[in-house]
């Protein structure tokens, strides 16, 4: 049996979906802009396969037990790709909250949701424009390419499970669609009144129809333009009760780090405080007082933020700038509504990687909003 997470992480280094998600992103990270194709079905129905959750279970137990070398073992011709993806896993699973979503995610199939012939079907679209962590909502692989020459061979850093910075706005620059139409019988069947022959021999029982924003003579069943609406029809070689169809849309982006002005906004709109939960405190009433002691692992905070102010502020934010590599921070909520002479709680959980060298870190703690700055205080981590 081939090994499932090697699949996996192939994928992600050829920059292609993980075959069982229903949604993926892959983001390449430049020193100045961010780029990258989100792929989601938007039309099935969800089966979940217990075998393959099973087989990908013990692989991911194998890994953490008896590591990367006693894996990838067996691998004679392969073992040196073998190794490197399993190690971009191993790396991954110290970032990631629970293990076995990674298999509950690859598990996850997309069956076919039966349809009625003739019937409009709406297409769930690409959005045009966002910030990047809504944009690439769910899992998302990252190549960072930043430290990779201008010419010649790199090998970027390839991270399975990453964050991305919120002060990002992506545009779409490509969308692309597959429909596959499964069926019972043989003949022609129609989508939006182009004929294609569907025999059972070239694709089983499914026809793969791809619809592009642009020309694209890559696949034999293609249509130029994203249709808003779908609609199927056959001839009378077919049982019109065994129709149904999936549905998967590609949207490639482009993000750039959107500016937010030097000057502050709302001076009335202040950090107030950052604490560790049980722990020590950083910042009080506005005034840094200790420094951030955290060791590799996992460490929760609590941040408020005070709206001194008259006036509600409806999109209150909180950033780290500066982070060491290693070290990542997952802020809860993204953003808030703070009412005038109110505070506003948040929830930073810290992770640190087994490798950040010991040191200490000077970083910036900002409060924002997509309009401007309202407060920024350094805080100095320390790493044993």
């Amino acid at each position: 049996m081939k090994k499932q997470i090697v699949l996996i992480l192939s994928g992600l280094i050829l920059i292609s979906l993980f075959s069982g998600c229903l949604e993926e992103s892959i983001v390449e990270i430049y020193n100045d802009h961010l780029e990258g194709c989100k792929w989601e079905y938007v039309i099935y129905e969800p089966y979940f396969d217990e075998e393959c959750y099973s087989d990908c279970s013990q692989e991911l137990q194998f890994i953490q037990q008896q590591g990367c070398q006693a894996y990838c073992r067996d691998e004679n011709n392969g073992y040196q790709d073998c190794l490197t993806q399993c190690r971009v896993l191993e790396n991954s699973l110290h970032i990631v909250s629970n293990s076995e979503d990674i298999c509950q995610e690859e598990c996850m199939i997309a069956s076919p949701k039966p349809i009625t012939l003739g019937q409009s079907i709406p297409v769930p679209r690409c959005s045009t424009n966002g910030l990047a962590p809504i944009i690439f909502s769910g899992p998302v692989g990252c190549i960072d390419v930043r430290n990779c020459p201008a010419e010649g061979d790199c090998t970027p850093k390839i991270s399975f499970d990453c964050t991305l910075p919120n002060n990002y706005n992506c545009q779409i620059v490509h969308e692309q669609y597959s429909l596959k139409v499964y069926y019972s019988g043989s003949g022609t069947i129609y989508v939006n009144g182009v004929p294609f022959q569907a025999n059972g021999i070239l694709f089983g029982k499914y026809i793969e129809i791809y619809f592009y924003d642009q020309e694209n003579g890559q696949y034999m069943n293609s249509i130029k333009g994203i249709p808003s609406s779908i609609t199927i029809t056959a001839d009378e070689g077919f049982d019109p009760n065994e129709f149904g169809i999936t549905l998967e849309r590609q949207c490639c982006y482009e993000c750039r780090q959107k500016s937010i002005p030097a000057a502050i906004l709302y001076p009335n709109v202040d950090i107030e405080n950052f604490q560790i939960v049980g722990g020590d405190t950083i910042i009080q009433d506005g005034k840094t007082i200790s420094s951030f002691n955290i060791s590799p692992g996992t460490q929760q905070t609590k941040i408020q933020i005070e709206n001194r102010g008259f006036f509600t502020q409806n999109d209150v934010r909180v950033r780290f700038d500066g982070l060491p590599e290693g070290i990542i921070v997952g802020i809860e909520p993204g953003l808030q509504k703070i009412k005038a002479h109110n505070i506003g709680s948040y929830d930073a959980t810290f992770t640190v990687g087994p490798n950040v060298s010991s040191g200490r870190y000077p970083v910036v703690m900002t409060a924002f909003s997509l309009n401007g700055t309202f407060d920024r205080i350094v805080v100095e981590i320390v790493v044993p």
